[in-house]
């Protein structure tokens, strides 16, 4: 039976009271840490998820869509008669201009074939 007594000696040293308390100091420290690195992580997946992503920009999308808004914008029955009405005066005075010019230009010809004979 010594044998027995030695084994219960040896586990008694073995786990003495104050590796216990030891051992739990160890495992509470350990839980803390686990406890901070929990917290840390769900803060940032709470982060992540509520920042809004951006969509991508496409260049070509965003002229299109701009001429687009120009196009609706200058179309309107107001617009089209405004247009209409400086198209009008342009043409007025480009026909006023014609008109001066081709007389000038006759002037200067039939005065040209006067010293000519």
């Amino acid at each position: 039976m010594s044998s027995l007594a030695d084994v219960q000696s040896v586990l008694k040293s073995s786990f003495s009271s104050s590796e216990f308390r030891s051992s739990n100091k160890i495992q509470l420290k350990m839980a803390k840490i686990a406890l901070i690195f929990l917290l840390f992580a769900l803060f940032a997946v709470a982060m992540s998820a509520s920042v809004p992503s951006e969509e991508a920009s496409n260049p070509v999308q965003d002229v299109a869509n701009q001429i687009a808004k120009a196009f609706r914008e200058n179309t309107t029955p107001e617009k089209i008669d405004e247009l209409k009405e400086k198209f009008g005066e342009f043409w007025n005075a480009a026909l006023e201009s014609a008109k001066k010019i081709s007389a000038e230009t006759n002037q200067k010809i039939q005065e040209f074939e006067n010293k000519a004979h």
